[in-house]
């Protein structure tokens, strides 16, 4: 062999143990999980080495636990390491943030389970996000079924909705959407409000307890009530 192949040879060598260095090196970051009387699995997954993390959501405590919940589930629904119900989920925040676009981007890791974690966070009005969460050594993605990324968050990133007749907002302080119908109000803006908020939700099933219906000035009532307000103002003259 001449040295220019062993060249070649040795420096595919020491990428390879390079790579091999660096992995075992981000796997070493990886932290196990203990409970306490403080932490347990149904808090979701334990985060480590996350100050990164909280800082860039604000330290924001509602979405911070809503992460949790869903690196948990992401956790326990993908990989075929069983945990019960009893057993902790760690997560450490090896990398990040990195921008990507206008999103952020953290790298990481499950205790106990191969593969390297990406999450992808998109912001959203009144301090809400958007997570995409990636097994980027097996490609495996649920979005579709984490809270973060699921039809209520699509719904929040698409306020406000305002209009003559009435307006859809997110309050964030309640967590939960308002929509509010003006005086002047008719059937129409009411199913128009309704064809908004059902096309983020398979079969328009929507959450009832997400979503507030208000008449402006004169209080909040479940569709049905508002239907009676419509073919007959006059009875609500005492709210």
């Amino acid at each position: 062999m001449n040295n220019k192949k062993v060249l070649i040879v040795f420096a595919v060598l020491v990428l390879l143990a390079g790579g091999l260095f660096l992995f075992q090196s981000t796997r070493s970051e990886i932290v196990k999980p203990v409970a306490s009387e403080d932490v347990t699995a149904d808090a979701g997954a334990i985060l480590y080495k996350a100050e990164p993390l909280y800082a860039a959501l604000n330290y924001n405590e509602s979405v911070i636990a809503n992460i949790r919940k869903d690196l948990d589930l992401f956790a326990r629904k993908t990989s075929s390491t069983i945990f019960d119900s009893e057993n902790l989920v760690g997560f450490t925040v090896t990398d990040g943030p990195k921008n990507e676009g206008e999103n952020l981007v953290f790298m990481g890791g499950f205790y106990g389970i191969d593969g390297e974690i990406k999450l992808l966070i998109t912001r959203l009005p009144d301090e809400m996000v958007r997570l995409s969460i990636t097994n980027t050594t097996t490609n495996t993605n649920i979005d579709e079924s984490l809270s973060l990324n699921g039809p209520n968050n699509r719904l929040i990133e698409s306020l406000p909705v305002e209009l003559d007749y009435y307006s859809i907002r997110y309050l964030a302080g309640e967590s939960r959407v308002v929509v509010v119908f003006y005086e002047g109000f008719i059937q129409s803006d009411v199913d128009a409000s309704l064809a908004h908020i059902k096309k983020f939700y398979a079969n328009g099933q929507y959450d009832d307890s997400f979503i507030n219906f208000t008449i402006n000035g004169i209080g909040t009532f479940p569709l049905e009530t508002i239907a009676q307000y419509l073919e007959n103002p006059e009875q609500f003259s005492d709210y």
